[in-house]
């Protein structure tokens, strides 16, 4: 982190506990562990997520209702799509993985559909310490997807940073 990064953050210090800037410093500051105890321990932490399993990746899977989910998208224009062939394979492959539970598996096979892996495979995204922008390489100093899920209040973590990623979110 240089001077001004650093600066920026220590004016976070006395925020408002509750705003993005208070957590961002405890982010910072706080032991990881710490940190993911008071924002993630709870599974209020992760609506978004359900929200979007709910609205995109739970509608991907249902195989009798594909066309009228394909014309919702078409309506809405998300910039992603998902390609059912590579679900159906990814989610094949994925579904014994006794790494992730369920939901995780479902997400990770939507993803996959939606070409995000094309320049990294999905193991060494799994092991990236940029695994938010794998495709940026100026980033490395995260913890891996496989770490992150050893910590109690890891999984709500990452449901929470997995629909914040760009890839979800360009327009």
């Amino acid at each position: 982190m240089n001077s001004e990064e650093e600066k920026k953050l220590e004016g976070f210090k006395n925020s408002l506990e509750g705003t993005i800037d208070k957590q961002v410093y405890d982010y910072s500051t706080l032991e990881f562990s710490e940190y993911l105890s008071k924002y993630y321990s709870s599974s209020d932490s992760i609506n978004n997520w359900n929200s979007w399993m709910n609205r995109f990746v739970y509608p991907a899977f249902d195989k009798v209702n594909r066309k009228e989910f394909v014309d919702y998208l078409n309506r809405i224009k998300p910039p992603f799509f998902p390609e059912f062939d590579k679900l159906d394979q990814f989610w094949l492959n994925i579904r014994s993985d006794d790494r992730f539970d369920e939901e995780f598996k479902y997400f990770f096979s939507f993803q996959y559909s939606c070409s995000f892996f094309k320049n990294i495979s999905f193991e060494d995204w799994l092991i990236s310490q940029s695994w938010r922008h794998p495709w940026r390489e100026d980033i490395s100093n995260e913890r891996t997807i496989l770490e992150i899920l050893k910590y109690k209040g890891g999984a709500n973590f990452l449901k929470a940073s997995l629909i914040s990623m760009p890839w979800i979110n360009r327009r």
